[in-house]
């Protein structure tokens, strides 16, 4: 069965999703290969398949207008020569909207092959390989101008089954690799406060991960009277390689464009000895289970599992420096706790005729530690250095002298009760089957502890407060809309940058409802339309950024009085719903209609200031929430204006307190069935149109407040210093735009 596709986004592509008009063209083809080795007794199957994808980049930021040596300028224009006359550093690349592109192949091979009468032996085989160029990583600020991917992937599978009317038997042997190789621009990030845009590299780039895994179990069952038992081993082996420290790419910060004519702001850059973690973890688990089946229509299910995981000792060398100055070593040992998952559950299919069922159950299911985590704590024990400054550079791109920029460690320790996550899940629903129409409606609650929590141990003692009470831990310098920390003020100890600590301290709620409707109006007409509430909360601040820094909780207690870091998750979504219609036609060439359409709820977002601004002097630019309160002029036409349930209560805004706008899709396909002669099969023809309707999307403006440029910073008595505010009338807007475009694929595949 061969296949083909080709696709384009620019046919009907809005300019702004668009504008460097380039064609984005795409194209897929491969085969799906199967047959008989031996008749009756082993078959092959074998699909091969080759892409090279295309999809275009929107403008590097979306708000182009600022003001520079007293004139308004466009960005887009004026940057570029700015950088080139200044400084001799060409930046096209890293300022124009890049194509994405995505090439690479991948292929599955399967063969199974009846050894006996009871015996069957099933082998597994799959290879992939590709390269990205041009993406963006989260929520990054950067276009992905010079960002390349380079990965790779293989397995290998083999089962074993075996076994009679009462019992069965099924042995399962796996090998995976995995790798992913990150490559970075030449240039460093380069972010504006004012008016809030940024080119450059990723700070999450480079990077190198490595993953090597054996997977090993054997299941038996046996059937005795209304019992079905299942018994069970199962072990794993994973060898990890990892190469990675946010921040190695380096980043200048900078108030405005004057600012950065003079090369004056804030510079900061991790460096270290060339180094990999390279470590094996391992896990060994059993399990058993019951089926009992109560009546015809009442199933029970009993189980549990324990399992064990191993970390490696060892591996995190001992800083001496730390430890003589604080009595705690960073190396200790991490023994996971054997843990114990009891499980039940329930299907009740009422009278036996599938057109009631009501399922339900519950249990606990352990999770694993990140073994990215344990990568960071042996490249970040020693040795590892960040160089930060606040000055007038002079030169840029090229990184400041120590004398303009210091040296200091930093360094991540693990609590060493450090256990992997646990979750509790309770679920149940009922399925209801009325002639052609299915109404499904299921609820699940989901809590999951022992999460990893970032702290930073070398933060000093809060040294004053800013006038709406903010705590202050270091010394704030002012630089036009820039506001940060003097280098080292913040530090209990001057040799070291932050110090992470991660204690199992996080935790997580999930509630749930869904409901799903399927109705076949006729045989040729069919609908299904599904709607999702859902409701996420938890302690994880900044748990969907890379930036360590961004992960530290701002405040300690949160206007109501209990932990700022409690509330709504990161990636609470709680409205989601679709709607599908399908109509296939009859006759010798029947021709296929699909509409979908897609809506739900924007990601959440904390009102603050833009990013880079450190307004508490902790180290972070980016977790500090907005007082709401005062007399600030505007801020409550700010918040009218986005979708935030906070209001000027004279307290800080809660986390996750704002929400970005409803996303919405609309999808439609066509299918034309030609037949390709007697005998040879049916030639399908496949058109598809994606985001024919879509809302915009990207990274909204959540800065509700500014650093005024002309205003200055002050001190008064009692160590109370006064930041220069104003209100954003830009707030919960777009700075960038990231749109999936309007993309048309049309498609060839043969039948038989």
């Amino acid at each position: 069965r061969p296949f083909g596709s080709f696709s384009s986004a620019k046919v009907g592509g809005a300019a702004a999703d668009n504008p460097a008009d380039s064609s984005a063209t795409s194209f897929q083809v491969g085969a799906v290969l199967s047959g008989a080795i031996v008749p009756d007794t082993a078959h092959f199957f074998l699909r091969i398949n080759y892409q090279q994808l295309e999809e275009p980049a929107t403008f590097s930021w979306a708000v182009d207008s600022a003001r520079s040596g007293g004139q308004t300028l466009s960005l887009r224009d004026a940057l570029p020569k700015i950088a080139n006359d200044s400084f001799g550093t060409a930046i096209g690349p890293y300022v124009a909207p890049p194509v994405r592109t995505w090439k690479g192949g991948n292929g599955i091979a399967r063969v199974d092959w009846r050894l006996g009468a009871n015996r069957m032996l099933v082998a597994r085989a799959g290879v992939a390989s590709w390269k990205e160029r041009g993406f963006s990583l989260g929520e990054d600020w950067v276009s992905g101008g010079g960002a390349v991917l380079t990965a790779r992937d293989g397995s290998l599978g083999l089962s074993l089954t075996s076994g009679g009317e009462r019992s069965a038997n099924e042995f399962r042997a796996g090998f995976s690799l995995a790798r992913r190789e990150y490559a970075a621009g030449a240039l460093p990030l380069t972010t504006f406060t004012e008016p809030g845009l940024a080119f450059g590299s990723s700070l999450t780039l480079p990077g190198l991960f490595d993953r090597k895994t054996i997977d090993l179990s054997d299941a038996f069952q046996i059937r005795t009277g209304l019992h079905q038992f299942k018994f069970g081993v199962s072990a794993t082996f994973v060898n990890h390689l990892q190469d990675y420290r946010f921040g190695t790419a380096g980043a200048f910060t900078f108030g405005n464009v004057d600012d950065f004519r003079g090369a004056d702001g804030l510079f900061w850059q991790v460096s270290g000895p060339k180094e990999e973690a390279r470590f094996s973890t391992s896990s060994v688990g059993a399990f058993i289970e019951d089926t009992w089946l109560v009546a015809p229509d009442i199933q029970f299910l009993f189980g549990l599992r324990v399992d064990r995981e191993k970390l490696p000792t060892g591996k995190i060398a001992l800083n001496t420096a730390w430890e003589n100055l604080t009595g705690t070593a960073n190396n200790g040992v991490i023994k996971p706790p054997s843990t114990v998952a009891p499980r039940l559950g329930f299907v009740w299919d009422v009278q036996n005729r599938g057109e009631l069922i009501l399922r339900g159950g519950g249990g606990v299911y352990q999770g694993r530690i990140d073994p990215a985590v344990f990568a960071e704590a042996i490249l970040l024990d020693k040795d590892v250095r960040v160089r930060r400054g606040v000055a007038a550079f002079g030169e840029w791109p090229a990184v400041p002298s120590v004398t303009l920029a210091s040296e200091s460690q930093r360094l991540t320790i693990l609590n060493s009760n450090v256990r992997s996550p646990r979750s509790i899940k309770v679920a149940g629903g009922l399925t209801r089957q009325i002639g052609r129409t299915l109404l499904s409606l299921n609820g699940s609650y989901n809590h999951t502890d022992f999460l990893l929590r970032r702290q930073d141990f070398n933060r000093s003692a809060a040294i004053g407060e800013t006038q709406e009470g903010r705590p202050l831990y270091g010394t704030l310098v002012k630089r036009g809309g820039l506001v940060t920390v003097a280098t080292g003020s913040n530090r209990r100890f001057a040799n070291f940058d932050l110090v992470s600590g991660l204690s199992p301290t996080g935790a997580s709620d999930h509630y749930e409802v869904a409901t799903l409707l399927e109705h076949r109006v006729s045989e040729q007409v069919a609908l299904a339309a599904s709607y999702t509430y859902s409701k996420t909360t938890d302690n994880m601040v900044g748990w969907r950024s890379a930036d360590p820094t961004a992960q530290l909780s701002p405040l300690a207690v949160g206007g109501n009085g209990g932990d700022w870091a409690q509330g709504t998750s990161d990636f609470d979504v709680p409205h989601r719903a679709a709607a599908t219609l399908k109509i296939q036609s009859r006759g010798s060439m029947p021709v296929g209609l699909t509409a979908r359409y897609r809506l739900r709820s924007g990601l959440p977002f904390t009102p603050g200031f833009r990013s880079g601004i450190d307004a508490n002097g902790d180290g972070s630019g980016d977790n500090d929430p907005a007082f709401l309160g005062g007399t600030l002029a505007g801020l409550d036409q700010a918040l009218a204006g986005a979708t935030c349930r906070t209001t000027l209560s004279g307290a800080f805004a809660e986390r996750n307190s704002c929400r970005e706008k409803m996303a919405q899709g609309l999808d439609l396909g066509l299918t034309l069935k030609l037949s390709a002669g007697a005998g040879r099969g049916t030639i399908v023809v496949v058109l598809d149109a994606f985001n024919v309707v879509a809302s915009a999307a990207g990274l909204v403006d959540r800065a509700l407040v500014l650093i005024d440029p002309a205003g200055p910073l002050t001190s008064g008595p009692g160590a109370k210093v006064t930041l220069p505010l104003k209100s954003n009338p830009n707030f919960g807007s777009y700075l960038i735009r990231r749109n999936d475009p309007r993309t048309v694929r049309l498609g060839l595949r043969l039948e038989y």
